[in-house]
């Protein structure tokens, strides 16, 4: 790039399970062998992608490319299952973003697409991350954020077979992160000042003391009466010329204080079967899952917040309903999400040659978890829904499968 210059694009990271095959259970990364590593901007390397000393990057989104398992093999023409994919930004794992196989569309030729658009797409870029504040974004889509010379790493997590998980992965995967990229201070402060007028019709983010606009609005219309939305003030750095070391202080940044906002997504299996005709919940009360990053029951108080925008179901031929649950709400938000009538299907089915979709889907309104008791819950059809599992000699027992995506707000006390 030159002195002063403006890019986007993507970088794939390569994870090539022909040669180096990992095994259930295993937690693998960028450049643990020389098989693992990235290609971007024709260049490649084995080891952490890094910035210049002089650049920036945000990360828009996520696709994840395979593995596409073995079509005439156990699990016959099936992926297999991941149990995370997650970013390392200067070598810090960002816990608050798990994908797995599922969750991310992609625009590759495997499979057959829908023809569903998305608004989680801006041409050939994904931004299931959020739109960047270069490409026109606000502050709170609060996309990843990396400072000069800093690193991007993809780690890999993998389950057991009590899980779900493959015994051996020998198919390649490619994790494709999708980036905007500012090379030199005085190219960054345009384009978040006069370039987002000229370029996009949005205001300045850069005020009349040198400092950036970081300010939101915090609230859900269901309770405005009784908890009105409030405007949470924030510029960076306060009352001083914005620098590019600065840029990880911006929301979704590692080093931004409170208030933050950073952005929220996971998904969660059932770790035990269903009670037949009975809501079931995605928490670890009753070992209902096997992992802390699946819990889709939450009590915040009034310092934190969840804005949950878009959801993704797995189909299944036992599941009938989707509730969005909160105490002492009525009406309740009840959806059907059977075979055929699920309008939340994953952008991935489990099946390699499986209807593909664009991103998981927006919900009708978002799903405010904020001061009160809340959860995500799943009905069956009066059969009970399996848990994940593989016994050996046999295909993989299908579990019920949900995901969200959204944003986590922390305040001040």
């Amino acid at each position: 790039m030159s002195s002063n210059s403006y890019k986007r694009g993507w970088i794939d990271f390569g994870f090539d399970f022909i040669t180096n095959s990992p095994t259930a259970g295993q937690v693998i990364k960028t450049g643990q062998f020389t098989s693992y590593g990235w290609d971007a901007e024709n260049q490649q390397g084995t080891t952490a992608f890094k910035l210049a000393p002089d650049e920036v990057m945000e990360i828009e989104g996520l696709s994840i490319l395979g593995p596409y398992g073995v079509r005439n093999a156990k699990p016959a023409g099936y992926r297999p299952k991941l149990k995370y994919v997650r970013l390392i930004l200067n070598g810090q794992e960002n816990e608050l973003m798990s994908f797995n196989e599922h969750m991310t569309a992609s625009r590759n030729s495997v499979g057959n697409r829908s023809g569903q658009g998305s608004d989680l797409w801006d041409g050939d870029q994904g931004i299931n991350l959020g739109r960047g504040l270069l490409n026109g974004g606000d502050p709170w889509e609060a996309t990843p954020k990396l400072n000069p010379g800093q690193s991007l790493e993809v780690e890999i997590g993998l389950p057991l077979a009590s899980e779900g998980g493959d015994g051996t992965i020998s198919q390649p995967c490619v994790v494709r992160v999708y980036y905007t990229k500012v090379k030199g201070e005085s190219k960054l402060l345009y384009l978040l000042g006069k370039g987002r007028e000229m370029g996009f019709g949005k205001p300045s983010l850069v005020k009349g003391n040198g400092s950036v606009d970081q300010n939101f609005i915090l609230g859900d219309l269901e309770t405005a009466e009784d908890m009105p939305p409030r405007l949470i003030e924030k510029e960076v750095p306060d009352g001083k010329n914005f620098k590019l070391t600065d840029w990880s202080s911006l929301y979704g940044g590692r080093n931004v204080g409170l208030p933050s906002i950073n952005n929220y997504i996971t998904y969660a299996d059932n770790n035990v079967n269903t009670t037949m005709n009975t809501w079931f919940e995605f928490t670890q009360e009753g070992a209902h899952i096997s992992e802390q990053f699946q819990e889709l029951k939450w009590l915040n108080d009034q310092y934190n917040a969840l804005r949950i925008s878009h959801i993704g179901v797995l189909d299944h031929n036992d599941i009938r309903r989707l509730r969005l649950w909160r105490q002492g709400r009525s009406p309740e938000e009840v959806f059907r999400v059977d075979p055929g009538r699920n309008n939340f299907p994953m952008p991935t089915p489990r099946e390699v040659n499986g209807v593909h979709h664009a991103g998981m889907s927006a919900l009708p309104r978002p799903f405010w978890v904020w001061n009160e008791l809340s959860s995500i819950q799943i009905m069956d059809n009066g059969t009970a829904i399996v848990d994940w599992e593989e016994t050996a000699g046999t295909d993989i027992a299908r579990g019920a499968e949900v995901a969200i995506m959204g944003k986590k707000y922390e305040l001040e006390r």
